[in-house]
Parts: structure tokens; C-alpha cells; sequence
């Protein structure tokens, strides 16, 4: 009665098109891409709700991939099929409410999905692009009553995410094939008032000023995408 077991089998695409270039090299039309999901999980709360665990695995098989491809003249790209991949990955999330003003949550992911094929850009062994291998994440909020009007709130979270990579091994000479971002923690705090349903609050995101490479450079993309820096404001929200 305090929780289930799933399976859950599903198949996604994405259509097939035209390119719209003119050059030998360049096929005219590419083909749908597709993806078979399958995923075993659990969700199962105990000391009477004030626990919850939720778990999965799960497994990918994706087909027919499409890619932006740059022609072997450097000058032209355009959308390919390039290979398959599969891989493995799972997922925990743990939620604790020990009191009924303080929630606690703890979240972890792990992905090994990579190409099993050569194709124009790709080898066997390369990951998809930008998928991070590992993330984690803790978070609480407490929001204890200070008087019959007013409520405090607290709330800090910290968030891991691992390096992920881009490659392009059919770039012209002069170009990197294979680039990547860096791993980065976040944490974000955010300490205010509620009053009925108006709330006032001050945050901190990026509150440690974190300056990481979240998209490195790539291709005609000469700088990389970081972190935003640190944000320091005020805030008001209201529900109604």
C-alpha cells in the first residue's frame, strides 16, 4: 500500500527531412531517428510518508541518429544519420520530512549511453554530446512559523553536474575534434518572510561564484558558454 514497482517500455523519433544545400557530398534527404526507452523502477514511501524513496534503471537504444555534418570542404553543413547508440543509466531521489516545516531531498544520476558505431563524426566509445556521466543534487527548506501571520523561509540547494563533451571529428584542419565543459557545483540560497500568501524574500544564486565552461567551444562557436556569475536580488511573490 506504500509504494509501487513499474516497467515501462517506450519508443520515441523524430521525422526524417531534406537538405536544403547544393553540393555533391551532401545526401538530399536523411531519415527519421529513433529511440526505445525501457525502465525499471521503484517509489516506496515509509515512516508513515515522512520518507520517500524513488529509484530507477534504465536503458536506451537509439537509432538513425541525426547530426549537423560540415562537408569535407569546411564550407557546407548538413543533417546526416550518424550511428546508434546505447547505454545504461539510473536514477535516486530520497525525500525526508522529519518535521512538517522541514523538507530535506537528495537526488544522484548516472548515464553511460554511447555511440556503437563509426559514422562521419563519431567512433565507437564517444558519448552523446553535453550528457554528463554523473549529477547530484541536495536541497532543504524550512519554514518554521515565527507568529501567527508571519512564516520564515529558508531554503539552499547545491547541485553537482559532471563534464560532458562535444566532438566533431570530421571538422576541417585547424579545427579541435573533440571538446569539453567543466564540472561545476552550484549552491543557491534563498532566506525570506511569508505573510498568507505574499512572500518576501533576498537569494543568492551561484552563491560561491562558480565560473565554469558549461558549452565549450566548438566549430564556427569560438567562445565557450559559462556559468552565470553570481546573481544577488529581492523578490516578491504572491498566489492567488
Amino acid at each position: 500500500p506504500n509504494g509501487i514497482i513499474y516497467l515501462n517500455a517506450a519508443k520515441g523519433f523524430r521525422s526524417g527531412g531534406f537538405n536544403q544545400v547544393v553540393d555533391p557530398s551532401t545526401p538530399a534527404t536523411f531519415a527519421p531517428e529513433k529511440l526505445w526507452s525501457y525502465e525499471l523502477g521503484a517509489r516506496q514511501s515509509f515512516a508513515e510518508g515522512r520518507l520517500l524513496v524513488e529509484a530507477a534503471l534504465y536503458y536506451n537504444n537509439y537509432t538513425s541518429i541525426q547530426a549537423t555534418i560540415v562537408q569535407s570542404g569546411g564550407t557546407v553543413a548538413a543533417t546526416r544519420n550518424a550511428g546508434k547508440a546505447r547505454g545504461a543509466g539510473a536514477d535516486v531521489t530520497v525525500i525526508a520530512r522529519p518535521k512538517s516545516d522541514l523538507s530535506l531531498s537528495a537526488t544522484v544520476g548516472w548515464n553511460d549511453m554511447k555511440f556503437k558505431s563509426v559514422s562521419v563524426d563519431r567512433r565507437p566509445g564517444d558519448p552523446l554530446d553535453l550528457v554528463p556521466k554523473w549529477t547530484w543534487s541536495l536541497a532543504g527548506d524550512y519554514t518554521p512559523a515565527l507568529s501567527d501571520q508571519m512564516t520564515l523561509i529558508l531554503h539552499g540547494d547545491i547541485g553537482y553536474t559532471d563534464q560532458a563533451q562535444i566532438t566533431l571529428r570530421n571538422l576541417p584542419p585547424g579545427f579541435k575534434q573533440i571538446e569539453k565543459s567543466e564540472a561545476r557545483t552550484i549552491a543557491n540560497l534563498r532566506v525570506g518572510v511569508g505573510l498568507g500568501d505574499l512572500e518576501l524574500y533576498t537569494f543568492a544564486n551561484n552563491l560561491f561564484d562558480a565560473n565554469k565552461v558549461v558549452n565549450p567551444p566548438f566549430g564556427a562557436f569560438f567562445e565557450p558558454i559559462r556559468t552565470r556569475p553570481r546573481t544577488l536580488g529581492v523578490g516578491v511573490r504572491t498566489r492567488f
